[in-house]
């Protein structure tokens, strides 16, 4: 599999950045604050490509924020690497749309190994997942909705705020185990 192209998250990314800069009530730096249960989408549409980034505090995925340090949190984080290396279980894209995973890319301090020396101090610390996927779509146009299945496979994740940037323009939501379709 090929290495994901960063151009378009870095767009959502400056727009995300701009929004945050005219909200009376953000305060500091541009990215969210880390609440739990509370994680960010962002999908992108360029030509045939379709890319999502999904942005989740570990605790709402894992049950923990720390390095694991027992046989069953290390066997749970393979199992979360392994479900996040299926992006069909997280998104349903339309079959119509023929669309077909070119890249992805999973980041947290979790998934590198323990150094036992750093790790002493920071059980502490807020620790996020971060899943990038690249699809390339054959028939663009029929992509007209994704669905949403993290809330399915992850009850602690209650809500997933959206920023998108489609050919239709940019859109912000909240999606929710109820409200889990993004039309395009």
């Amino acid at each position: 599999m090929r290495r994901l192209s960063s151009l378009p998250l870095a767009l959502l990314a400056a727009f995300s950045a701009g929004i945050q800069a005219h909200d009376p009530g953000h305060h500091g730096s541009n990215a969210p604050a880390h609440q739990h249960g509370v994680g960010q989408l962002h999908l992108v549409i360029e030509q045939d490509q379709l890319h999502l980034e999904l942005q989740v505090p570990a605790d709402d995925l894992l049950g923990f924020e720390h390095a694991p340090s027992t046989a069953e949190q290390h066997a749970a984080l393979a199992a979360l690497q392994e479900t996040l290396q299926q992006p069909e279980r997280l998104f349903r894209l339309p079959a119509p749309a023929r669309c077909e995973l070119e890249a992805s890319e999973l980041h947290s301090s979790l998934f590198a190994p323990a150094d036992p020396a750093i790790e002493h101090g920071r059980h502490g610390e807020h620790a996020d997942i971060s899943a990038r996927y690249q699809f390339r779509c054959a028939a663009m146009p029929r992509l007209q909705q994704v669905e949403i299945l993290v809330f399915d496979l992850f009850p602690n994740s209650q809500r997933l705020v959206l920023q998108a940037i489609t050919p239709k323009g940019q859109t912000g939501a909240e999606l929710t185990a109820k409200r889990n379709l993004v039309d395009l």
